[in-house]
């Protein structure tokens, strides 16, 4: 996959790394959002270790990670092929060691793997960073996908409490952002498949710019086992936890049930858990009449994640079809449905644009006292309209709340 900006991401990192002594950070954020690139990337011209979480028992993660320090030349005089780590503490202890006078990098990437099989990990990791203080210069970095873990290393009963030195959290691209991905496509098309796939690294590496938009999506999304249609389970079936009915909640979302009462009733249970964590990680935001002030009773509830918005709003309803190979006769159909799914991430998406602008001094405010280009409000204060094709609020009478 191209590896494209993360300009200020890497600049914070670098930092990071510059400061003696031995440190920590934390990096993480959603699945695909294109962590584990980004450290390599950082990575790339240090002594450096990597090693990635996979459920092992913890005797074959040490063992892993041996076979990992001896291919990048840490493992000084030990033997580490036939007498890898026997827990821990000695492997940590053993970077310290050869990290005295040259930093050196270990990262753990998809930690709550890792702490599947030890539990007791973060507490061994406090222990080894409060006794070895300065004596160090090892940095330790965690990396992980499961959000909602990754957020509890830093709160402040865990055992990790107060030792990050950097807490990086990775978000989708932003439009311009996105172009630079694919930039052999004109400026419609990349709206376009921003519309369709969002911000995410990978979604967006996998489009093929020398195709068109009928043979990209008969490749991504209109066969049975088809990229976007396993992403789209997958995300739903991820960071749910006990209680929580995400998967759900968007699924109410997408048939029209926007109102809070209304996704209650459809589910059955109360929601408010599930959206506060959808809206946590930014896959649902609330909106609010453009013509109401805070604080407004009216709000209603969209998905904010393009790639989801195309998934439930569009594919789900061919997905029957899809899975019976039928996706010849079903593809223009759901071509000729994009115009209506694609209106309000365009209009997300140049809202954006005047941001940028804004934040770059190229926009000129007239009349209004907010940093962003904004259009005066209208003297006749209409009600709010809604349509219901979609589940979707009227695009032109809402904001976010």
């Amino acid at each position: 996959m191209r590896f494209v900006n993360r300009v200020s991401e890497l600049a914070a990192l670098e930092r990071w790394w510059r400061v003696p002594g031995g440190r920590s950070a934390l990096v993480w954020g959603r699945r695909r959002v294109g962590k584990t690139a980004l450290l390599q990337v950082f990575a790339q011209d240090k002594p450096a270790v990597f090693h990635v979480g996979a459920g092992r028992p913890r005797r074959a993660e040490l063992s892993q990670l041996s076979d990992r320090m001896l291919s990048a030349g840490l493992a000084g005089v030990r033997d580490l092929a036939s007498r890898p780590f026997s827990d821990w503490d000695d492997a940590l202890d053993h970077l310290a060691e050869r990290a005295v006078d040259t930093p050196i990098l270990l990262v753990l990437d998809e930690f709550p793997e890792l702490v599947l099989a030890a539990p007791d990990l973060p507490g061994i990791l406090r222990a080894f960073l409060d006794r070895t203080g300065g004596r160090t210069q090892l940095r330790l970095l965690l990396c992980g996908s499961a959000v909602r873990s990754m957020q509890a290393l830093g709160e402040e009963r865990a055992p990790l409490y107060g030792r990050f030195d950097l807490n990086l959290q990775l978000h989708p691209f932003r439009p311009h952002e996105a172009a630079l991905m694919l930039p052999g496509l004109s400026a419609a098309d990349l709206a376009a498949v921003y519309g369709l796939v969002g911000g995410m690294p990978l979604y967006l590496s996998w489009w093929d710019q020398s195709a068109d938009l009928a043979a990209n999506l008969t490749r991504l999304a209109c066969q049975p086992g088809a990229p976007l249609l396993s992403e789209g389970q997958l995300v739903l079936a991820t960071e749910a936890a006990p209680g929580e009915q995400l998967s759900a909640v968007m699924h109410a979302i997408s048939a029209g049930k926007t109102r809070h009462s209304e996704i209650k009733n459809w589910l059955g249970v109360e929601p408010a858990r599930s959206l506060d964590r959808l809206q946590e990680l930014r896959l649902v935001e609330q909106v609010r009449p453009v013509t109401e002030r805070r604080p407004s009773r009216q709000r209603r509830y969209r998905i904010a994640d393009n790639f989801l918005s195309f998934y439930l709003g569009v594919l789900s309803r061919y997905r029957d079809e899809i899975d019976r190979g039928l996706a010849a006769s079903i593809l223009p159909v759901l071509i000729a449905s994009l115009d209506d799914h694609l209106g309000p991430a365009w209009e997300d998406a140049f809202r954006d644009h005047l941001r940028l602008r804004a934040s770059r001094g190229e926009c000129r405010r007239t009349g209004s006292s907010s940093p962003d280009c904004q259009f005066r409000e209208p003297r006749n204060r209409l009600r709010p309209t809604f349509t219901r094709d979609q589940g979707m609020m009227h695009r032109i009478g809402w904001r976010r709340a």
